[in-house]
């Protein structure tokens, strides 16, 4: 028996993986949480207050930053150039365990 998909890997006409990105305080989550190397297109949404998501490759280096507001997707393209995890920070402040926002995406080949 072969399994065709899982529906950890969503592609679209584009060619870019979509996923969806949503921030609350304070977590963010990631749908899928896995995608492969290349281009990853996503929707970034938050559903209480302002948010600032920053994706850091393996190496620790920020690789795209954006801002969002309550009930406004903002997409964000990004290239996932290496397998390995990476890192989601919030980066605005968002409120008294906004240091604690954070999440990962696991790129495979």
């Amino acid at each position: 028996m072969t399994i065709v998909q899982i529906p950890y890997f969503v592609s679209d006409a584009e060619g870019g993986q979509r996923i969806k990105i949503t921030g609350r305080q304070f977590a963010w989550t990631v749908d899928p949480p896995r995608v492969r190397v290349g281009e990853v297109i996503a929707d970034v949404r938050s559903v209480d207050v302002a948010h600032g998501v920053g994706v850091y490759d393996p190496d620790g280096v920020m690789i795209k930053q954006v801002n969002v507001t309550p009930g406004v997707s903002q997409p964000m393209r990004f290239e996932a150039k290496k397998p390995g995890t990476y890192k989601l920070r919030c980066m605005e402040f968002c409120g008294i365990d906004h240091h604690k926002m954070a999440n990962e995406l696991e790129v495979t080949r």
